[in-house]
């Protein structure tokens, strides 16, 4: 992978970014957001765990509202889950315990017509991106600033990665809500706010791009195998 694998192609000619400067605090506001997931395709072995493989990968890019521009800028009074998202962005790839807020949830609409009982205390939870969860920022060639968020679901716990892999084949009559946000731990960090959210509706893994294997190079550190919490809601 290359330092911009998932951010160089992104410039003002494919998606407007506003100019978000910065904030009143004079501190580090990306102009993109990027929700970076390596999914895996191949159920997990419980003898033999590993951190790579065959799968593909799901990247969400979001920019900044104009209210929360308004609110970083001192326009309009700043909300507590504004500061807790600024302060994220500022250590999140160097602090590890603040990065693991993280966290993403997922809603099956039409759980119900696919007679999947055992998902149902599960859907829309939110899952907390941990161990498999790393950070990183930057500028693109086109000055884009970045911060990157990515979740190699690879490392999953073995009951989490083996029901998401299972789920795969049905994502083509699924209809499904994705959302993330930042955990809020102290009285003074709430309400929640959502970072940002999109439908993902019938998704048939078939049609994917697929990545030539000259430019496939294995994952540092896969021979290790994962590190598997004993919460299968922190991945």
């Amino acid at each position: 992978e290359g330092e911009n694998d998932a951010v160089e192609d992104v410039g003002e000619e494919k998606v407007t970014l506003p100019d978000t400067g910065e904030s009143k605090h004079g501190m580090f506001v990306p102009d993109l957001l990027v929700a970076h997931f390596q999914m895996p395709y191949e159920a997990p072995n419980v003898f033999k765990p590993k951190d790579d493989g065959e799968g593909g990968e799901v990247i969400f890019y979001l920019k900044p509202t104009q209210r929360l521009l308004d609110e970083l800028t001192g326009k309009i009074p700043t909300s507590p889950a504004a500061r807790l998202f600024l302060r994220w962005c500022q250590t999140c790839d160097t602090d590890r315990a603040l990065r693991s807020r993280f966290k993403c949830m997922a809603l099956v609409r039409n759980l119900k017509s696919h007679k999947l009982g055992w998902l149902d205390p599960y859907n829309g939870k939110p899952v907390l991106i941990t161990e498999s969860g790393s950070a990183r920022r930057g500028t693109t060639s086109e000055g884009v600033k970045y911060l990157e968020m990515k979740s190699n679901v690879h490392k999953w716990a073995f009951v989490a990665k083996k029901g998401f892999v299972s789920l795969i084949p049905r994502f083509r009559e699924m209809r499904i809500d994705v959302g993330f946000t930042v955990e809020s731990t102290e009285e003074s960090e709430m309400p929640e706010c959502m970072l940002g959210a999109v439908g993902m509706n019938y998704i048939d893994e078939s049609g994917f791009q697929t990545i030539g294997a000259e430019m496939q190079t294995p994952v540092k550190g896969a021979a290790d195998g994962p590190k598997s919490g004993k919460n299968t809601m922190k991945n």
